[in-house]
């Protein structure tokens, strides 16, 4: 019986003096957010093309991205832009540019006009594919271009984009 007076005086000194005991701050806001999160805009524009031919984009302040004829260089000049390319070398020539793959994005992607020049780097097929996002994240239809260009051939397209929720397209005519 000792024991149990013994025990319920400890717990009754515990109950009159709290322990505080301190792991770290934690800042836990229950209420409405005091800032209301910016809407991202998640639209994209890809263009990837493929086979004998570079591709150049250039958009209506004459910047450009895509892969320079002339000299093989990437060129990066628009903003929110990016150039991935693979040159194939031709095993019976040994012509090191013989091919090209390029991978264009642009995120987020400015709604406008832009120009798709091709210039053939060798007479043969070429290949461009065209796909999107609007503003909000869904898909836009995508558009495919194909055809036969000769070396030195120079084929321009005009792409008109518009990520827009409600009024989303691709437009690409021959120029």
């Amino acid at each position: 019986m000792k024991r149990f007076s013994l025990l319920m005086g400890l717990f009754g000194l515990i109950l009159a003096f709290p322990v505080h005991a301190e792991i770290g701050e934690i800042d836990v806001n229950a209420g409405p957010p005091t800032t209301i999160p910016a809407p991202t805009d998640a639209s994209t524009l890809w263009i990837n093309s493929g086979t004998f031919a570079s591709l150049v984009v250039v958009d209506a302040h004459h910047k450009r991205t895509g892969v320079d004829a002339k000299t093989y260089n990437t060129l990066l000049e628009i903003p929110n832009s990016a150039c991935d390319v693979d040159f194939t070398k031709n095993q019976y020539t040994g012509e090191e540019h013989s091919e090209v793959s390029e991978r264009i994005t642009f995120q987020p992607a400015v709604k406008g006009i832009y120009e798709l020049h091709l210039t053939g780097l060798q007479p043969g097929p070429f290949e461009v594919r065209i796909a999107g996002l609007t503003s909000e994240g869904s898909s836009i239809p995508v558009k495919n271009l194909d055809g036969l260009i000769s070396e030195g051939q120079v084929k321009i397209f005009k792409l008109l984009f518009d990520p827009s929720p409600t009024n989303n397209h691709l437009t690409v005519v021959e120029h």
